[in-house]
């Protein structure tokens, strides 16, 4: 009989091992998953500064908002800048490309968001770019910004003058790339040059006419003397006023006022991140 339980005992021992190691891993995945940092959800407004770790006053928020908002008027890039306290031990460069893709920062089609993302309490900071802007703001490019720019005003906890300055630079990287919604501009110089053609030919046109034309003068119905030129310059000074005024009305601000960040752009994961 003791021969059958120490036989029996050996068996049993494995089966009991794997059932305390299946509940251990079981408990640290439910563990870590209670504290894996959860990403926001996506505002119905996005605005490029999100603060929540309150590191910056009223006055600066509006500041950098101001200057971002106009950059992405003017070129459509969506620069986003959000900071949290910590991230609870995740990867900070996973975190800020999740994040990215989540508020779909950039426009879409064209992919051209950039994130910057800091937790404060972690001394942590990462620069995530779409898709579309990877050529420009590469990794190298990213972390030069970090290093060289942002981390010296981190380290004098002086949060705003590194966004400030840190997002300065990604503005200077980016200049000249992404001007596709001023393709118009293009579009109404080549129309006015078509326009200044036609008016030199409709002129050399009249000046020939008026050669040939001998007697230009006549009497309306109501007996006023008038010339032909009066027609003739009537009506290219209403050809000529409908348009350029006409053409430019189709400008190519946003108008509207703010309409929030977030169009749909996609993250490739791409880009750098320091401590401090």
């Amino acid at each position: 009989m003791e021969k059958i339980l120490k036989m029996n005992y050996p068996m049993k021992s494995p089966v009991k091992f794997f059932l305390v190691l299946s509940g251990l891993l079981f408990l640290n995945n439910f563990l870590y998953s209670q504290r894996e940092f959860k990403i926001p959800e996506k505002p119905q407004l996005i605005y490029p500064v999100n603060d929540y770790a309150t590191v910056l006053t009223e006055e600066q928020k509006n500041n950098l908002n101001a200057k971002l908002i106009s950059y992405s008027d003017s070129t459509s890039t969506e620069i986003i800048v959000c900071i949290v306290k910590t991230l609870g031990g995740d990867d900070i460069n996973y975190v800020g490309a999740k994040w990215g893709e989540k508020w779909q920062i950039g426009q879409k089609y064209k992919n051209n968001g950039v994130l910057l993302l800091i937790a404060s309490d972690d001394h942590k900071l990462t620069i995530q770019n779409g898709r579309g802007v990877e050529d420009v703001m590469t990794d190298y490019t990213s972390s030069m910004i970090i290093h060289q720019y942002m981390i010296p005003y981190l380290k004098q906890n002086d949060y705003y003058g590194a966004i400030n300055f840190g997002t300065d630079q990604i503005i200077k990287v980016l200049q000249g790339k992404f001007k596709a919604d001023n393709q118009e501009d293009s579009d109404d110089t080549t129309s006015g040059i078509i326009i200044a053609v036609f008016i030199f030919f409709i002129i050399l046109l009249y000046i020939l006419m008026h050669k040939n034309n001998k007697n230009n003068t006549f009497y309306d119905r109501n007996g006023k003397r008038r010339n032909n030129d009066d027609d003739f310059w009537g009506g290219l000074g209403g050809f000529v006023g409908g348009s350029i005024f006409g053409s430019g009305t189709n400008g190519n601000s946003r108008g509207g006022g703010f309409g929030g960040f977030g169009g749909g752009g996609s993250f490739g994961g791409g880009g750098a991140s320091g401590s401090w």
